[in-house]
């Protein structure tokens, strides 16, 4: 059970639906320019690495629970999550195995064998990729303000929306490039992730993707 409820606040959640634009955002001028912009520097994007930093707000605690660690990502389909403080713990997609990695414990799941894990890697690797935006199971709303274009993206599906209801993705304009994600479950409990130092298509080996 931790290690599903991982992997789902890595990408999502929330109750919060933007009806309007949300605060200090107003809806974005030129939508088929912007995707065009993203969709041109994910599609050259071979390889990328990031450092990020968690913050998850939990209404039941007076103290966010604050992570770091570094994400990887080789195209098509190789992804690692490390996350090195306040412990240690790995999410790696290699094709279609997904490996968790709990301070040594290792579990390998098989993706085809779970329609949940099958469907949490197509939407992980569409992400990065910038084919999230054509998904047809998502209601796709798009934002901007003087710092960020914001998408936010509401499943469709009614099942899909049993366990992601929202996915806000912040984008700088100048790098074309995600530095935020925010996943919110409720009004009080959220997750922020930010990325930073963002190195692309530099070689990365096929071999850091296997299972330890």
């Amino acid at each position: 059970m931790k290690s599903i409820n991982l992997i789902c606040f890595l990408l999502f959640a929330s109750f919060s639906v933007f009806s309007q634009a949300p605060e200090g955002f107003s809806k974005m001028d030129d939508i088929p320019q912007f995707r065009a912009a993203i969709q041109e520097t994910i599609g050259s994007i071979r390889t990328l690495k990031s450092d990020f930093t968690q913050a998850k707000h939990l209404s039941i605690f007076s103290k966010t629970i604050d992570s770091e660690g570094v994400l990887v990502f080789k195209a098509p389909d190789r992804l690692k999550w490390t996350y090195k403080s306040p412990y240690h713990y790995e999410i790696i997609i290699n094709k279609n195995t997904i490996s968790i990695n709990d301070g040594g414990k290792v579990n390998s799941f098989d993706l085809s064998s779970s329609e949940k894990f099958s469907e949490i890697n197509e939407l992980i690797l569409n992400s990065i990729t910038g084919k999230i935006l054509d998904d047809e199971r998502f209601k796709t709303t798009y934002f901007q303000n003087d710092k960020f274009w914001l998408v936010v993206l509401e499943p469709e599906n009614n099942e899909m929306s049993g366990f992601i209801s929202e996915i806000q993705i912040y984008v700088e304009p100048v790098k074309n490039r995600v530095s935020k994600i925010r996943l919110v479950e409720s009004a009080n409990d959220y997750t922020v992730i930010h990325f930073s130092n963002q190195i692309l298509n530099e070689p990365i080996a096929d071999s850091l993707f296997n299972t330890p």
